[in-house]
């Protein structure tokens, strides 16, 4: 592949995938999700957006007009989840700005860039911030396609942009900054002026992405918005003739309506309220105003899914024909829902994924049926059973395990100088660890009843250890769609039961050789709960992730962010070609290059922004299509 073009080099960081397990920004996390829903909803900006840009002073409803580029094929991409480490957005970067991916196999014509490119929503990761879009956006993107030192050119690509959840933690207040004040990221050129758009394509059809709000209601400013789009394309639309719409969105709601799970798998219960929002956008902005809606296309979740509607004729047998073989198929006129979150974020699995959907539009039940998927179901459970090497991955989770434990031992053990123990031994002598030293497997009844004395005269220990249970239980009760939530308080009793058993043990060994209190004693014992304690309750947790989803199909976001799998990542390149058909073409990268495996800044001409790869070590794949819309 060939380089682009030189110009003014950016200043960024290359940073890590996020490690969503650390104290620290699982704690930063959650409270930008509580600052964004609560601010939400009494300071939503997309509100301030339509004050500042009204439609009445608009002298065209569409943010941009591509309808004149008709006479040849037409190309656009899209792109959703990226802005996370920049091995992996860099390695999709790098795709994107090529003039031409070529895919591997018997039909081997290069796909051009895309006329414009799409970012469908999570545009940065963890939190929003001038830094974070700097570092983990903009940084790579520019690299990959760097402006001209005297400014743009007229065949400079277009960036349109959705937020996600992610974007809106800090209110949407830099995105805005980045994605809607004309400014350019590289040689790409952003054009919208809301958080939302439409785009007039050639042989009307059009494009428009919608703004979800961390799942709330669609403001009505962006109804009356799209309102008025509707109308002008209907307006525009060749007598007796649809416009067709491609729906871009923050979210795949549909997926929560899933009515058969993958064989193998644990129950996950519906949740269809969650795609109440979107029918009623279907149905009142497209579907009434006249326009056939063609397909949705989404990111969040993090791997490549496509649903295909069933007709009418599909939910019977097909009939052979003359030769005894099935009718091909045929440009679909289905509705086709899409999720493509492969732009750069941590791999997502797909076996749990339901094999189809029983959705609500215009008061009907409409099935769709899974027609593709990447990766696929064997890959995904391959990269599940990686999950043990979460005490290695994690190492700062399982060193605040480790202190945990040692905490709650320390207690335990001072407690036990401050009451006497029933033990056998001298009261002097009779502390915890005193009680525990030599007692075999044979006397466990002895163990719990030492640990029972301790704790009923302890409290704080208790209260504690319920703060362990309950903490764990409600941890397994915020997956809402998935059963037995008692298992949570399981863990959590695991989890005290692993760290008595170690107190037991620690205590067994360490004074045979050492007295209890002096200073090498407790040294070893810290370093013996910290660091074993550490292992062994990061094993434990990753055991009940990997139990959890195997069998209950829950906790599988946190089985899958743990881990940071920077492969398998996607993006989709489309075509509307010179005679109106739409075509959809998914590309999978299955291993981004590595840190060692990028081209050494030094090595580079001097002048150059870029980071070139070394070659083949960006592979890439077809996962899906061309999928074709008439």
């Amino acid at each position: 592949m060939t380089p682009p073009a030189r110009g003014m080099a950016p200043e960024f960081r290359r940073e890590r995938m996020t490690d969503w397990l650390h104290p620290v920004q699982l704690s930063r996390t959650a409270v930008k999700a509580v600052v964004a829903g609560v601010f939400g909803a009494y300071a939503d900006k997309r509100e301030v957006q339509a004050a500042l840009h009204p439609l009445q002073q608009s002298p065209a409803p569409y943010d941009a007009d591509y309808s004149d580029y008709g006479s040849d094929d037409f190309w656009f991409d899209f792109v959703a989840d990226l802005g996370d480490g920049f091995n992996s957005t860099y390695a999709i970067a790098w795709l994107l700005a090529q003039p031409s991916v070529t895919l591997p196999g018997p039909d081997e014509t290069p796909l051009p860039r895309g006329r414009f490119l799409v970012m469908g929503g999570d545009q940065v990761y963890p939190t929003p911030g001038q830094d974070a879009y700097r570092h983990r956006l903009r940084g790579p993107y520019e690299s990959a396609l760097p402006d001209f030192p005297e400014g743009g050119r007229p065949d400079d690509p277009d960036l349109y942009a959705i937020p996600g959840n992610h974007d809106w933690y800090d209110g949407l207040t830099s995105f805005l900054r980045i994605f809607c004040q004309g400014r350019r990221i590289g040689r790409w050129a952003t054009r919208q002026r809301r958080s939302y758009f439409a785009l007039r394509l050639p042989h009307n059809w059009w494009l428009w992405g919608v703004d979800i709000q961390l799942g709330a209601d669609i403001d009505q400013p962006q109804l009356d918005y799209f309102r008025r789009v509707g109308e002008s394309m209907t307006q525009a639309s060749p007598k007796y003739e649809e416009p067709r719409l491609i729906l871009c969105t923050g979210v795949p709601t549909w997926v929560a309506c899933g009515s058969e799970a993958s064989p193998g798998m644990g129950t996950r219960y519906p949740e269809p309220h969650l795609f109440d929002s979107e029918a009623f956008f279907e149905r009142t902005r497209i579907r009434e105003c006249g326009i056939r809606l063609a397909a949705t296309i989404s990111g969040d979740a993090h791997h490549y899914m496509r649903y295909a509607g069933v007709s009418r004729s599909e939910l019977k047998p097909k009939e052979p024909n003359a030769e005894g073989k099935e009718p091909a198929p045929e440009p679909h006129h289905r509705i086709q829902r899409i999720t493509s979150g492969g732009g750069g974020a941590y791999l997502y699995p797909t076996h749990h994924m339901p094999m189809q959907l029983d959705l609500t539009e215009d008061d009907q039940i409409v099935r769709y049926r899974r027609e593709a998927m990447y990766p696929s179901e064997e890959e995904s459970h391959t990269w599940a059973r990686k999950c043990f090497k979460l005490p290695f991955r994690n190492r700062v989770f399982s060193f605040f395990l480790g202190v945990i434990y040692l905490f709650f031992a320390w207690t335990l053990q001072s407690t036990s100088k401050g009451h006497t123990i029933d033990c056998g031994l001298p009261r002097y002598n009779a502390t915890l660890m005193r009680c525990l030293q030599g007692r075999g497997a044979t006397e466990v009844g002895s163990v719990i009843d030492s640990y029972w004395q301790i704790l009923r005269h302890s409290p704080s220990n208790v209260a504690f250890a319920l703060l362990v249970v309950l903490g764990l239980y409600q941890f397994r009760a915020s997956e809402k769609r998935v059963a037995f939530p008692w298992l949570g308080a399981v863990h959590g009793v695991m989890h005290l039961l692993l760290c008595f058993g170690m107190i037991w043990a620690i205590s067994t060994i360490n004074l045979r050789h050492m007295q209890e209190d002096s200073a090498v004693q407790v040294i070893v014992f810290t370093l013996e709960m910290v660091i074993g304690g550490g292992f062994l309750g990061g094993m434990l947790f990753a055991f009940y992730l990997w139990f959890s989803s195997k069998f209950h199909a829950g906790h599988i976001n946190e089985l899958f962010s743990s881990q940071a799998i920077p492969h398998c990542k996607n993006f989709l390149r489309l075509r509307i070609s010179r005679a109106g058909t739409l075509a959809m073409h998914a590309i999978g990268v299955p291993k981004v290059p590595q840190d060692d495996e990028w081209v050494d800044p030094a090595q580079r001409a001097e002048g150059d922004p870029f980071i070139a790869p070394k070659a083949g070590t960006i592979p890439v794949l077809r996962v899906d299509g061309p999928v074709n819309w008439l």
